[in-house]
């Protein structure tokens, strides 16, 4: 299956950046390589470690899809009863 999304790994930007009026802060997540900018954490004042947290969250995106397609695909998960919810995650992921 090839990936329609920019291909991992993503990183979170080392800097905060400003809105030109002063207004917004944000951090940028890329490809490691910067080659591509995939998202913008907006950094709201009183709430920048749950945007921090997101920001990490979506950055691990494609290492999390990636591990969740090898567990399904290895079949390890269906003695637990997670390939079911691994898979609608996986879809969720992908748009399928």
């Amino acid at each position: 299956m090839s990936a329609a999304h920019t291909p991992g790994p993503w990183e979170i930007a080392p800097e905060t950046y400003q809105h030109e009026r002063g207004e917004t802060q944000w951090r940028w997540i890329g490809a490691s390589d910067w080659s591509t900018r995939v998202a913008r954490v907006v950094l709201y004042s009183g709430e920048e470690a749950q945007q921090e947290a997101n920001a990490r969250l979506i950055a691990a995106a494609p290492d999390l899809l990636e591990a969740l397609q090898g567990a399904v695909e290895t079949g390890l998960l269906e003695h637990g009863g997670l390939a079911d919810s691994c898979r609608a995650a996986i879809a969720k992921a992908t748009g399928q």
